[in-house]
């Protein structure tokens, strides 16, 4: 990642570039603002385009502490696979894509919150 750059569009409308590519979208209202990452398809809700821009930082400014060779965990992908045991479950087994419980983002592999 060489450049961000970071383009008002219009009220609650933000683009975020990565690189020559859009990267993130913020679009919604007062109280209800969606970001989406287009390549993963990820979707964080925020009450404000402040808070929005910050789950964006902290995702593009993310510096690893340990080691290099240490794999990188990648919710929805690399995490470990957690069974679904009983009834009670917002997605499909075979759904790894994260799901909504009362606004919070879960993983759809390892069920941990995101």
């Amino acid at each position: 990642m060489d450049k961000i750059i970071i383009y008002k569009r219009d009220t609650f409308h933000w683009d975020i570039w990565v690189d020559d590519h859009r990267l993130y979208k913020i679009r919604g209202f007062l109280g209800h603002i969606t970001t989406d990452n287009q390549e993963t398809g990820h979707r964080q809700i925020s009450k404000t385009v402040g808070g929005a821009m910050a789950f964006i930082c902290d995702e593009l400014m993310f510096e690893r502490s340990d080691a290099e060779d240490s794999p990188v965990i990648i919710h929805g992908k690399t995490c470990v696979k957690v069974d679904h045991v009983g009834n009670g479950y917002l997605h499909g087994d075979k759904d790894d894509t994260p799901y909504n419980v009362d606004g919070c983002l879960y993983c759809g592999r390892c069920h941990r919150a995101l």
